[in-house]
């Protein structure tokens, strides 16, 4: 099968409306708060499940793209290697701490809903997910708390089967850093080497068709959850609590038709977005098949399970990626609404057939012996979720030794497949002591042995039981990192420093055009010097889109914060602080607008619609702000000095995804149609970050207080007083 395959729509929509007649009548909660509150809960795990599934898929991203990085361009370089293991620990740590924000919302926002409407088939059919609960994630189902750590383990091997697909040699990589992963992990060992292709341009060109294959399959894979989210919410909404507006089901299915129309549109771009870095003409199939490029040759029996019988050119491979993503994209709405197919069919769609029945190794866990009775309806607390920071250090032989520090709290813990196990054989100490010490792990249950964290259980605050408190272990004065470094997690950070104005200090994205941008003292915020823009000189710094692959995050990750201290030399004229595209197809535009206002204008993932979040007041000439907006894939929040700048601290809706641009990046300007510069800042610019991933009101607290590495004195009075970490 080497030809091209076309890409057939794979939501099939009903050619009349009145199919959807079946719903009037479809089962649901007589009691109308009963019904509101099963509502509010699907809602939740809808919107939670995609912004999960999102970020584990950039983080995963990040942590693999950086290895196979110095793997195929820095053969033998272990510094390349060792800064590469370290993100990757960040990452995954991150990856742990998302997961326990999975559960913490399901079990807060559905904890309000009794148990038998969880399960009940007129609620949310839960009870449809037992048995492979139980058997497969080793999670019964009993109540919220449940039901969010069994999606959480789902999630886990459905996202990391998917980016297998995306990057075979994922598993092979991290085990040569030296990350040992959980045996529950659902990556696949395909027993590579870590060898490279020999040539170190050839190896440039590989790196940058594994990019693009990443970035169209993770667009593909969030659209297409998104979406059919997005539909099944719209008839759930109309059955549970609209069963008397006729007219509601003819608009859920008017908005289920636009929206599965628009994830086929994205699957119509994954073939083009493959073939401009990975065709014949840039490299040959055959290099990308070896287990010293791609290793796609190892998907071969997955691939055919996926009705592509013959793996041989990267049209065959990209119909692959099609099929296999779409197939897991469905598997994980089948958990986050499991009446999604009876509700789907009775509106006219129809989910895909010929998917193969997905495969998982049984979680095994260590489950603590509770030491309390449980209450009776727990509800997670992201607040009181504990943080993991790891370490690595890169030894001669690049193996990186990993550590991890978790202080004790009330939250269940998940079992992340991803999580990282300690390289030295000396297990680790449990103590019951509040004070962090020098042992490995604090925790008052037994020493896990398949993960780190044990599974979520039903208890209080947890009590010593056995292990007795080590009495001779010094407690700590002092930490080098008293406040979270985000770093790791940013995708390039632009400090302005003298010498290094262009120079990304978290990654490789340099910007390498600057037009007379200097140095300056005054607006420094942590460092010596803030970059000093003139906008009758035209000054800005920039780069292109090939020249800074990573910084195209809005429409692979469908999540993004940026984040900037300024202080303006002058206001009243529209001033771009950080832009990606042009006018006619940007993705991202921050600025600071003619009225002297911040905002940010976010442009849909069809490049029609702008959505607009802007602050109420105007800034002041000569004082420092410090600027930020997150989109999590739903929503738009901007915040000045910390705060959230928009009227009653809310937050403005975009459900539509960001527009996956392939324009330029500017600091300090924009670009229009034609490809002039305008819109340039007049003042200083300082600590300007990028990060593909929405942070929370905390981060973005942290990073204003203490700056994104936390090492600096705080700042709580330049930033509203706000609450960090």
């Amino acid at each position: 099968m080497s030809g091209r395959i076309h890409v057939v729509a794979v939501i099939v929509v009903a050619a009349t409306v009145g199919v959807s007649c079946p719903l009037a009548s479809a089962q649901h909660l007589s009691d109308p708060a009963a019904a509101k509150a099963a509502d509010t809960c699907q809602k939740a795990i809808l919107k939670a499940g995609g912004a999960f599934a999102a970020r584990k898929l950039a983080r995963l991203d990040r942590c693999v793209d950086g290895l196979f990085t110095c793997v195929q361009t820095k053969p033998g370089d272990l510094a390349c290697r060792g800064k590469a293991a370290s993100r990757c620990t960040t990452a995954l740590a991150a990856i742990t701490q998302e997961e326990i924000r999975f559960i913490d919302t399901v079990a807060a926002k559905c904890g309000v809903v009794a148990p038998t409407d969880l399960l009940a088939i007129t609620g949310l059919a839960d009870d449809r997910l037992s048995t492979e609960c139980a058997d497969t994630f080793a999670t019964p189902l009993t109540d919220a708390l449940d039901v969010g750590a069994c999606l959480a383990r789902q999630h886990e091997c459905r996202i990391e089967q998917l980016f297998d697909v995306e990057a075979p040699r994922s598993r092979e990589l991290l085990d040569v850093a030296g990350l040992t992963l959980a045996p529950t992990t659902c990556l696949v060992d395909h027993a590579g080497t870590g060898a490279d292709v020999g040539a170190t341009d050839l190896g440039k060109t590989v790196t940058r068709c594994a990019a693009a294959v990443k970035k169209a399959g993770r667009a593909l894979a969030t659209a297409r959850l998104r979406g059919l989210a997005g539909c099944v919410q719209h008839l759930f909404t109309c059955v549970q609590r609209k069963q008397e507006d006729p007219a509601c089901l003819g608009k859920a299915a008017g908005a289920c038709t636009r929206l599965l129309a628009a994830t086929d549109g994205v699957a119509a771009k994954l073939a083009p977005a493959i073939d401009k870095r990975c065709a014949a003409a840039a490299v040959a199939f055959s290099t990308l098949g070896a287990d010293t490029g791609l290793n796609l040759a190892a998907l071969a029996g997955e691939c055919a399970a996926l009705g592509v019988p013959t793996l041989a050119s990267i049209p065959d491979y990209e119909t692959c990626v099609l099929r296999q993503h779409v197939c897991q994209a469905e598997s994980l709405l089948r958990f986050e609404a499991p009446r999604a197919p009876d509700l789907l069919s009775a509106a006219g769609f129809t989910l895909s057939t010929g998917c193969p029945t997905p495969t998982a190794t049984v979680t095994t866990v260590v489950t603590p012996t509770p030491t309390s009775t449980p209450s009776a309806s727990p509800t997670g607390t992201a607040s009181a979720s504990p943080t993991a920071s790891a370490t690595v250090t890169a030894s001669a032989s690049a193996t990186a030794t990993v550590t991890v520090t978790a202080s004790p709290t009330a939250t269940p813990t998940p079992t992340a497949s991803l999580t990282l196990t300690p390289t030295p054989t000396d297990t680790p100490t449990l103590t019951a002591t509040a004070t962090p010490t020098d042992t490995a792990t604090i925790t008052a249950t037994p020493t896990p042995t398949a993960t780190l964290t044990p599974t979520p259980t039903l208890t209080d605050t947890p009590t010593p039981t056995d292990t007795p408190t080590p009495t001779d272990t010094p407690t700590p004065t002092a930490t080098a990192t008293p406040h979270p470094d985000y770093r790791g997690q940013a995708v390039a950070c632009y400090d302005f420093e003298s010498g290094a104005l262009t120079t990304d200090s978290c990654g490789a994205n340099t910007l390498t055009t600057n037009t007379g941008v200097t140095a300056t003292a005054v607006g420094a915020q942590w460092g010596s010097f803030a970059g000093s823009f003139v906008a009758a000189s035209s000054q800005y710094l920039s780069a292109t889109d090939a020249e800074v692959p990573s910084l195209d995050i809005s429409g692979a990750s469908q999540s993004a914060t940026y984040a900037c201290w300024t202080r303006h030399a002058t206001v009243g004229v529209f001033q771009a602080i950080m832009v990606k595209g042009s006018d006619s197809d940007r993705s991202i535009y921050f600025a600071n607008y003619d009225d002297g206002k911040y905002g940010v204008e976010i442009r849909d993932a069809g490049n029609t619609t702008i959505t607009l979040a802007k602050a109420d007041t105007a800034a002041i000439i000569g004082q420092d702000y410090h600027v930020a907006f997150t989109y999590d894939g739903a929503e738009i929040c901007l915040y000045v000095n910390a705060a959230n700048a928009l009227a009653g601290g809310t937050c403005v809706g975009n459900v539509g995804g960001i527009n996956d641009s392939a324009g330029n990046f500017y600091v300090g300007a924009s670009e229009d149609v034609f490809g002039v510069q305008k819109d340039f800042f007049d003042g200083t610019l300082d600590e300007c970050a990028v990060f593909a991933a929405a942070l929370t009101d905390a981060q973005i607290c942290d990073i204003c207080r203490f700056g994104i590495d936390g090492q600096h004195a705080d700042r709580a009075a330049d930033c509203n007083n706000c609450s960090g970490m």
